[in-house]
């Protein structure tokens, strides 16, 4: 079967009816939606207005806690470095959430030399 852009838009080839009725994992979920902006991406190109407009909207949160008497240029590279700040915040707490689940459900954690 070849790959068609049209089919991964409805689900990545998962007919409507395998999705009906039935409850997803989080994983499946996840999987389902990258597929589905993925495939806006293989047809718009990524440089669509949608995905401009959410990345111009996010990059304003941080550019919010910048002192707005500096240069624009300035500005910027501040916020695009509370952004990267932001992402590893988020990492760490993805991280340490993992190894709390993983002690909780009795596996090792590679925080305590597991």
């Amino acid at each position: 079967m070849l790959f068609r852009v049209e089919e991964a838009a409805k689900g990545g080839g998962v007919g409507p009816g395998e999705l009906l009725g039935m409850s997803m994992s989080e994983t499946q979920r996840q999987l389902r939606s990258r597929i589905g902006g993925l495939s806006m991406v293989a047809r718009n190109g990524a440089d669509n207005a949608n995905l401009r407009a959410a990345r111009q909207g996010f990059l304003a949160r941080f550019l919010g806690g910048i002192d707005p008497s500096l240069p624009e240029h300035e500005r910027l590279e501040r916020a695009e470095v509370a952004k990267r700040m932001y992402m590893t915040q988020l990492s760490l707490k993805s991280s340490l959430a993992r190894a709390r689940k993983r002690r909780r459900d009795g596996g090792e954690s590679p925080l305590n030399g597991g």
